[in-house]
């Protein structure tokens, strides 16, 4: 760790910050700083070898963005993971999407996301930790080229954010292995390339939208059957979803 008792300049502070942040962002989306749970300064100090200067100001930018939360008296707890949380995040992914793809129509890169579709179609391993990585990396990088086309940089930023959350819940729910996840993920987007390609906004939103509802149902789903989560579901969420009301 570095020596604290020495001054430092502010390229070095900002150096460490970035550090600090990157590695628990990281730990926060893997879960490798699981859900619910409730941290430190010190003891995150210790697991990562890290500065508490940096983890300090690391910690308030993951407030910011919905990761951690001020746990009173004792420190932080890593944002815990409820049903009101996963409609909240696939909502606004469900509003935003849809409009960031078709603003793309006519200026994302085709050759590009051609390119990134034939990774896709090539699908993962499930049972290989670094294949699925790779997949889930491509499949994030192939939508969020689309997004940032639409060059409206505050919905981009958003919606980087929420593609988080939704990382997280996928290493949180574990549903990689799942037949129905293939189905939504393992496809081939050559749809929504040529929907992009032939300027059919309205082909691209739906698409984007249909698949942004598909994982939501999928994530609810293994959420509602599983024990693990921290903060039983309000009944209201079960019979109001958000999902019926968008198709009825």
């Amino acid at each position: 760790m570095l020596d604290k008792s020495f001054p430092q300049s502010d390229s070095i502070a900002t150096s460490q910050t970035d550090v600090a942040y990157t590695i628990l962002h990281a730990a926060i989306i893997s879960c490798d700083l699981a859900p619910g749970l409730e941290v430190s300064e010190a003891t995150l100090s210790k697991q990562y070898d890290l500065g508490k200067g940096g983890i300090r100001i690391a910690l308030a930018r993951l407030r910011q963005q919905g990761l951690v939360a001020v746990a009173a008296r004792r420190g932080y707890q890593i944002m815990p993971v409820t049903l009101r949380g996963v409609r909240d995040v696939f909502e606004m992914r469900r509003v935003l999407e849809p409009s960031a793809t078709g603003l793309a129509v006519g200026k994302v890169n085709l050759d590009q996301l051609a390119n990134l579709n034939e990774i896709c179609k090539a699908g993962y391993q499930a049972d290989n930790p670094d294949n699925l990585s790779i997949f889930m990396q491509v499949h994030r990088q192939f939508h969020m080229l689309i997004i940032n086309a639409s060059g409206n940089q505050l919905i981009a930023s958003t919606l980087d954010n929420l593609w988080d959350q939704t990382s997280r819940l996928l290493n949180f729910t574990h549903i990689h292995v799942r037949k129905r996840f293939r189905m939504i993920h393992d496809l081939d987007h050559g749809a929504l390339v040529e929907a992009l390609s032939k300027g059919d906004r309205l082909a691209a939103e739906n698409f984007v939208r249909k698949e942004i509802i598909e994982l939501y149902d999928l994530i609810a789903e293994d959420i509602l059957a599983s024990e693990s989560t921290l903060e039983p579901p309000p009944k209201a969420l079960l019979e109001q979803s958000w999902v019926k009301r968008a198709e009825g």
